[in-house]
């Protein structure tokens, strides 16, 4: 009954634990199972527990993040149709960020190629190296 103990102490009180150890040992004695399965099926219902609780925390969170995005969304479409400086500033961002984005994959390309022109030379090479080796 060890796995429940260590639950039940970081989680719960010393009387919770007298009960559930007394609930335990009761169900070792009504059931066919032992106290100590019956104990261990406590822990594993425990540890469901903890996770249905952690996803209703979660889902309180959701909609707080939801509210955020729809007002950032809603600044967002507000300045782009009322602010020509910030329609111009989001246009001006999006091509620097395509050009960036252009110039890493010609020179990961042009890396890539290099690279593979390199590897299959060497690989030749070895080739000749090794059949020059066999034939001294």
């Amino acid at each position: 009954m060890l796995p429940i103990t260590a639950t039940v102490t970081a989680f719960g009180t010393a009387s919770e634990m007298e009960d559930l150890t007394v609930k335990a040992r009761e169900m070792g004695f009504k059931t066919k199972f032992s106290a100590s399965e019956a104990a261990e099926a406590m822990n594993y219902m425990a540890m469901v527990g903890k996770v249905i609780s952690a996803i209703g925390t979660i889902m309180t969170i959701v909609p707080k993040v939801s509210g955020v995005i729809n007002v950032v969304k809603g600044a967002f479409i507000y300045l782009w149709n009322n602010c020509e400086g910030f329609r111009q500033f989001r246009i001006d961002l999006w091509e620097n960020i395509k050009q960036i984005a252009f110039a890493i994959w010609e020179g990961l390309k042009t890396f890539s190629l290099q690279h593979g022109r390199q590897s299959a030379r060497q690989h030749r090479l070895s080739g000749m190296v090794s059949k020059n080796k066999s034939v001294k």
